[in-house]
């Protein structure tokens, strides 16, 4: 009946261990996806001011454009 126990305390002991190991692990992945994320929506920015600036040359170019032919 002891040894019983015992064995038992021993597995409940491994599964409360395996849990905070997952737990961990869970923290360990949300931190990642979390900076994922971040470096997601930093290059999402970098690339809507490289648009803007490419979009404004070419605004710039085409009103160059038009003014040259009117001179």
């Amino acid at each position: 009946m002891m040894a019983e126990i015992h064995l038992t305390y021993e597995e409940i002991l491994q599964l409360e261990q395996a849990l905070i190991e997952l737990d961990e692990q869970n923290t360990t992945n949300t931190l990642e996806i979390r900076k994922r994320e971040a470096k997601m929506i930093f290059i999402l920015k970098q690339m809507e001011e490289i648009e803007d600036i490419l979009a404004s040359r070419e605004g710039n170019d085409s009103s160059e454009a038009v003014g040259s032919t009117t001179t």
